[in-house]
């Protein structure tokens, strides 16, 4: 492993009781998404690894905004972080500097040690990171290559220095493996996350928890390399496009996640609650991505996974009759559409959008959950449960329908695709996103015929809240997005 440490005397981790994350997406762990809608990444779980080693309560802040320049970090969250006094403080930054047309690397370098040498004045230890390196995956991948190197040996020309960790995630070269990066290629995954957080413990002597997996993914075969389709290009590249020629980023409005110190509880399920937030954000939490090797990938359906679709849509009873045309198509011309109409209909909504996200476990089609506008499903609004009322938002997007294969039941899959849902709609410039569940918890007999739409529960874990009930087992739910 070549992270280590830049320190003139390294610091034994379990001296630290409280720690600051402050940086750009790589820090705030995009990529790493939990089913909620939430990402987690590697500064969390360096956190519970700390909290874990430590005899003392120990407390962590994540200040990290995505898409945010060195200079933007440096002005908006250093002094922040700097005044919560923690004992240790992490930056990592420049990775949206070098994907600019025009950059000074030697100002990179200069600007990161400036702060470096700011939090080590001010008492607190600095944990200095660089990033992964992803330019074999990426488009321009060359470009960001040099000019990582290039901003990494200017790093290490000024090191080591006394009071500063360096853990050198760019030399890491087994992070360049596919299996450690998310569908963007440009943002780590879970497992790429999980591999930066070993980085970081180990420089600081801080036993990597087994149940993470690491050593197990790094002895596995690496993973095959794939295309960059033009599905891919639509995706990632011309939104990101899109934003540098209108002068907009994708932290644009965006808070830190975690915002001020939070006791993490390593003994509890609970273990990095920041104010406001109600579910876990621990490992447990990752067997919806990761179950031993098992992996669980949600995007946006297109025709070219029109066979999966007919897969997931084969599960017995409803889903092989409606085809999500329930909300669409007005009864009398769903009754007489029949099994092939309604899938034809699907099949040319897919054709010529995305009407929803689809999951594989392992590769294997097993779920489906239905997103588009409100617009898109006439018959909401002649429902008396789901029509417009006075203050409703005119333009939400809505999630109506999950479909689940009855092998993956019981898994935590309609969590990620309620995830899914979330970052899909997201994406395509929705502001706000509605549901339409069914209480389990008033009437615990409601049939799965009717738990199509969600549960109040599952939409709750998601982020969204009830704005008013239509009936004793119905709810609206809504959150923005």
């Amino acid at each position: 492993m070549v992270a280590g440490s830049g320190s003139v005397a390294p610091v034994p981790g379990t001296a630290f009781t409280s720690y600051i994350a402050i940086g750009d997406s790589f820090t705030e762990g995009v990529g790493d998404d939990l089913p909620d809608g939430r990402v987690r990444g590697w500064a969390d779980f360096v956190a519970l690894g700390m909290a874990s080693a430590s005899g003392a309560p120990f407390r962590y802040a994540n200040l990290a905004v995505r898409g945010r320049k060195l200079g933007p970090i440096v002005a908006e969250q250093l002094e922040p972080a700097m005044a919560q006094r923690p004992d240790l403080v992490s930056l990592n930054g420049g990775g949206n500097d070098i994907m600019r047309p025009r950059v000074s690397i030697e100002s990179v370098a200069r600007t990161l040690m400036d702060a470096a040498g700011r939090v080590v004045a001010s008492g607190s230890h600095m944990l200095l990171l660089s990033g992964a390196n992803p330019s074999a995956h990426l488009p321009l991948g060359g470009l960001i290559r040099r000019r990582g190197e290039e901003l990494a040996v200017a790093v290490r020309a000024m090191l080591p220095r006394e009071g500063i960790t360096f853990v050198d995630n760019w030399a890491d070269e087994r992070l360049q493996d596919i299996r450690y990066w998310s569908e963007d290629r440009l943002h780590l995954g879970p497992l790429g996350h999980a591999r930066v957080a070993s980085n970081v413990l180990n420089a600081f002597g801080i036993p990597v928890p087994a149940e993470w997996g690491v050593e197990e993914v790094a002895a596995a075969p690496p993973g095959e390399k794939t295309r960059r389709t033009a599905e891919y290009y639509r995706r990632y590249v011309l939104p990101w496009i899109g934003r540098r020629l209108t002068g907009r980023s994708s932290g644009d409005g965006r808070a830190a996640k975690i915002a001020e110190l939070t006791v993490v509880d390593p003994e509890t399920a609970h273990p990095l609650r920041g104010p406001g937030q109600h579910e876990p954000l621990g490992p447990a939490s990752r067997r919806s991505y990761r179950r031993g090797m098992s992996e669980t990938v949600v995007r946006p359906v297109d025709d070219a996974v029109w066979s999966d679709m007919e897969a997931v849509f084969s599960t017995p009873g409803d889903p092989s009759g409606c085809w999500c045309q329930w909300f669409k198509a007005p009864r009398s011309q769903f009754d007489r559409l029949g099994r092939q109409g309604t899938h034809d209909a699907l099949h040319e909504q897919v054709r010529s959008g995305t009407p929803g996200v689809l999951a594989w476990v392992d590769g294997e089609p097993a779920g489906w959950a239905a997103v588009e506008p409100y617009t898109a499903y006439p018959n909401l609004a002649r429902s008396p449960i789901t029509k417009r009322l006075p203050g409703d938002p005119e333009d939400p997007w809505a999630v109506t329908c999950f479909v689940v294969r009855v092998e993956f039941r019981q898994q935590g899959l309609a969590r990620a695709l309620l995830a899914g849902a979330v970052e899909h709609a997201r994406t395509q410039g929705a502001q706000v996103l509605e549901g339409y569940p069914v209480d389990t918890q008033v009437r615990p007999s409601l049939s799965t015929a009717v738990r199509y739409h969600g549960t109040v529960s599952l939409f709750r874990e998601g982020g969204f809240e009830v704005v008013r009930r239509p009936s004793e087992t119905r709810a609206i739910m809504r959150r923005t997005v």
